[in-house]
């Protein structure tokens, strides 16, 4: 038997997403961001999503200064959206593959990455939450480059190729509920 997703998209006219967060520099935030629209809309085909860029032009835009339940109700009203993605991706325990010298300021290397996202789904008309969900993993991601007292850099030319196992696994556990299964009676 066909069980349906838990949220069911189809019910909001248009759906917006913020620029997921990420406390890595780079271009990860917009590359999760990317992976998780791909995901939902294969999920759910035909969903309408309008992507209302980073968490700072958003609250600028409503003049807000945190994505508390007023604001997305004044998003929903600046942008005519039934219902507002938002999420975090945290990297921590970068272990590199190499051991740095005391003496090394910055140094580019391979190295294993736990990182964690979550993402939650609001209702605009009355700010509530409506789905939220995350998960946590750890891959090997190449690219990374790591500043002594700095953050960690995920900068690449190919982010799927540094980093797309590790964002790949991420979005798909936590948008795994916008997809239909099957179910044994």
């Amino acid at each position: 038997m066909l069980v349906p997703p838990q949220v069911d998209l189809g019910l909001y006219d248009t759906v917006g997403i913020i620029v997921f967060t990420s406390n890595a520099t780079g271009n990860l935030e917009e590359f999760a961001t990317q992976r998780f629209i791909e995901t939902v809309q294969a999920a759910q085909p035909g969903v309408r999503i309008l992507e209302l860029g980073s968490k700072e032009r958003v609250l600028g835009a409503i003049g807000h200064e945190g994505l508390d339940f007023e604001a997305m109700r004044a998003t929903g009203q600046e942008w005519g959206v039934d219902a507002v993605f938002a999420g975090h991706l945290e990297v921590t325990d970068v272990k590199p593959d190499l051991q740095l010298a005391t003496l090394v300021k910055s140094m580019s290397l391979s190295a294993d990455v736990a990182a964690s996202l979550r993402a939650r789904l609001v209702e605009t008309g009355s700010g509530a939450t409506v789905w939220t969900s995350s998960a946590s993993g750890q891959a090997p991601v190449a690219h990374v480059h790591i500043v002594s007292h700095g953050p960690v850099d995920f900068s690449a030319t190919d982010p799927d190729r540094a980093y797309g196992k590790l964002v790949y696994g991420l979005v798909r556990s936590v948008a795994g509920g916008f997809y239909a299964r099957w179910q044994r009676p």
